[in-house]
């Protein structure tokens, strides 16, 4: 008995593990040093993810919670280019950000389940190196966010 008590205490513990709550996403939502991290810290439920190579990716997910790289660019020129974007929920708050290869980061379209979507076309300057694409929201539900490159 004392053996399946203890087995269900650390599968409870290991279950729970690094999920994010909205409060602690909601910290993270505002600090740009946890987002450029190389680090991930999300909690997500029934996602979706397709990517078009260097071109664009999808996403969606029922819920979602903290900061989450999405998509990775790698092999660009120093220039800028032109990002298409749209995002959508039903609750909650999130932004799609661009992370340079010197860990600036750049908000790309940003939205609120009482707006419910926004799509917004940008100029973004790309840098030698790994480009990064995160996700960063709390105490969302249903997100849809797609991103084109040109």
């Amino acid at each position: 008995m004392k053996k399946l008590a203890f087995f269900l205490i650390v599968v409870v513990c290991l279950t729970f593990a690094g999920c994010v709550d909205g409060e602690k996403a909601r910290e993270y939502y505002y600090s740009d040093e946890q987002i450029a991290s190389l680090h991930e810290n999300y909690s997500e439920t029934g996602s979706k993810l397709e990517s078009s190579g260097n071109k664009g990716f999808s996403y969606k997910s029922t819920k979602f919670n903290g900061y989450n790289t999405v998509w990775n660019v790698s092999g660009l020129n120093d220039g800028s280019a032109v990002a298409n974007a749209s995002l959508s929920l039903s609750e909650g708050q999130a932004k799609l950000v661009h992370i340079d290869a010197d860990n600036k980061v750049t908000t790309i379209v940003e939205c609120s389940g009482e707006e419910g979507s926004k799509t917004v076309e940008v100029r973004l300057s790309m840098t030698n190196g790994k480009n990064r694409f995160k996700l960063v929201g709390y105490d969302c539900k249903d997100i849809e966010v797609k991103l084109s490159l040109d």
